[in-house]
């Protein structure tokens, strides 16, 4: 496979984890109603991660599960950059200057 195919699978990778995160963030802030396909998705997810979890218990697996979600978030994101800075020979200076221009532009 090549860099490119890797970097796409990666980012795949990204926006399915970007949505888990965003469906187990309204799961925990109650927005999800009773029911409701994305709550079934919730707990389907939640389920996946923590098999037979009791009722009493499905905040805190999905805290639990929101955060090793977010922790792989941030791992992929970061091998992004590495992968991409090393392919086209960035060095540290250079990432800084275009994480500050790309967070204030």
């Amino acid at each position: 496979k090549t860099v490119h195919e890797f970097l796409s699978f990666l980012a795949k990778k990204m926006v399915k984890l970007s949505e888990e995160v965003y469906l187990l963030e309204r799961f925990l802030k109650g927005e999800l109603q009773e029911g409701s396909e994305e709550r079934l998705r919730a707990l389907s997810l939640i389920g996946r991660f923590y098999p037979s979890i009791p009722e009493v218990a499905l905040k805190e697996a999905g805290l639990n599960l929101l955060k090793e979600l977010k922790r792989e978030k941030e791992y992929i994101d970061t091998l992004i950059d590495r992968i991409v800075f090393r392919k086209f020979g960035l060095n540290e200076k250079d990432k800084e200057v275009i994480e500050r221009r790309l967070l204030c532009p």
